[in-house]
């Protein structure tokens, strides 16, 4: 119950206030994501991502909170084996294209629609740990940042996560 409070707390003070902008060096993010990783689990994660990821200009907190959710919900969801999670960020367009991707047991297609709704569980898990907010704290932090969220997912073969974040004027 603690845990779903917080959840809901911090889910109503994303965008409450000012926050500053500032050039964040993603490469530099890297390391301590890995570590963690690795710190919530007993199993070992395998990180991958580019030797050079960009600078980019945003709020480094909610930046970090988003990854860890994603990289959270990567592990929580693979079975059997250590999990392979990829991050990259490229250009696109006008934005910053981000990703995240596992090798976890992936999410049905009926889920998609509903998967960044506050209190959404994932319904193949019986009685679940999780509060239900974290994917729905990513999409309001990306939505305020004036960017996009979603996924592409295949049972049993894992999901990607994708998120944008406008390049700065």
């Amino acid at each position: 119950m603690e845990g779903l409070i917080n959840g809901i707390l911090e889910y109503s003070r994303v965008g409450q206030k000012k926050v500053k902008i500032e050039k964040v060096y993603v490469q530099k993010l890297m390391p301590e994501l890995s570590q963690m990783a690795k710190n919530i689990t007993h199993k070992e994660v395998e990180f991958h991502y580019p030797k050079e990821l960009p600078i980019i200009e945003t709020h480094l907190v909610s930046l970090k909170q988003v990854l860890q959710n994603l990289i959270s919900n990567a592990i929580r969801f693979t079975e059997g084996h250590a999990p392979d999670i990829y991050i990259n960020a490229v250009t696109h367009e006008r934005n910053w294209l981000f990703s995240v991707t596992d090798t976890g047991r992936g999410i049905s297609p009926e889920q998609h629609s509903s998967l960044f709704n506050l209190f959404h569980r994932d319904s193949t898990e019986g009685v679940s740990r999780e509060s239900g907010v974290g994917l729905a704290i990513c999409e309001k932090i990306v939505r305020w940042h004036g960017g996009k969220i979603w996924l592409e997912s295949e049972v049993g073969k894992g999901s990607t996560f994708y998120f944008t974040i406008p390049l700065s004027e």
